[in-house]
């Protein structure tokens, strides 16, 4: 499974005719607002634990987003956006906002 994470910037807006992504670099470095660049930044789940699991609370919501992702990976999902304050450098987000594609 994939997960794209999308820069809060962005305002949660895909591109529909992305079709194709070329990922040559691992999770960009925040901003100095703790943003992440505009963009979609296309990302492995160790990568995503490994960057957004550095407090109890992040390591707590990451357990259930595992939780969402290895039902939805079952299901025939293989792409999966994260969005919101989880993607940002907040010590304490409120939450992970997610979507999914539903087609393979």
């Amino acid at each position: 499974m994939v997960v794209m994470l999308l820069s809060p910037r962005m305002g949660g807006v895909v591109d529909p005719d992305m079709t194709q992504c070329y990922r040559w670099v691992m999770i960009p470095q925040f901003d100095a607002d703790g943003l992440l660049p505009p963009g979609i930044h296309w990302a492995t789940w160790d990568e995503v634990t490994a960057t957004f699991g550095n407090t109890p609370w992040r390591r707590r919501l990451l357990d259930g987003l595992e939780m969402a992702t290895d039902s939805l990976r079952r299901a025939g999902c293989r792409t999966v956006y994260i969005d919101g304050s989880f993607v940002t450098s907040k010590e304490v987000p409120n939450d992970f906002d997610a979507c999914w594609e539903e087609g393979g």
